[in-house]
């Protein structure tokens, strides 16, 4: 098998995660959204914030971290930083800006680094605006893979 196969199905492979991480987060947002923004939370409620929470972490790492490097090994970029991705996903159509996965990025930094309920409630505001943008970026990447034919 020759590596730009291998290449190919790594990407065929992570695009399937892909699409189930948004499948997870999309339903996880409209169980936190139906719950709305208030001051306190139940544990139920507060447990679906927090599985929101993960869900966005690790559909951000992997469309960041891994789906956009794999599509540059499948159309033969030169592997580099991570900025270098991103400006090829710029370039693609596949964000609208590197600021973009900035914020994502940041969010999901305070998340995984807030330890008190009461640090993490201010953050399920940011949670709804950048998972909706999220989201959105995944389409567009599932969208684009599909044009590889993999």
């Amino acid at each position: 098998m020759s590596v730009d196969k291998d290449q190919q199905l790594n990407l065929k492979d992570l695009i399937s995660q892909l699409r189930l991480a948004r499948d997870w987060l999309s339903r996880s947002l409209g169980q936190c959204q139906a719950i709305g923004l208030k001051q306190n939370y139940t544990a139920d409620e507060f447990g679906h914030f927090e599985s929101l929470s993960s869900r966005f972490g690790r559909a951000g790492d992997l469309l960041v971290q891994r789906v956009y490097r794999s599509i540059d090994r499948v159309e033969f970029a030169e592997p580099g930083t991570l900025l270098d991705a991103l400006n090829r996903a710029e370039k693609r159509g596949l964000i609208d800006s590197k600021e973009q996965i900035r914020e994502i990025k940041d969010l999901r930094n305070v998340i995984v680094h807030e330890y008190m309920p009461s640090g993490v409630i201010p953050i399920f505001e940011a949670l709804f605006e950048k998972s909706a943008v999220l989201l959105d970026l995944i389409d567009r990447t599932i969208k684009y893979s599909e044009k590889l034919k993999l």
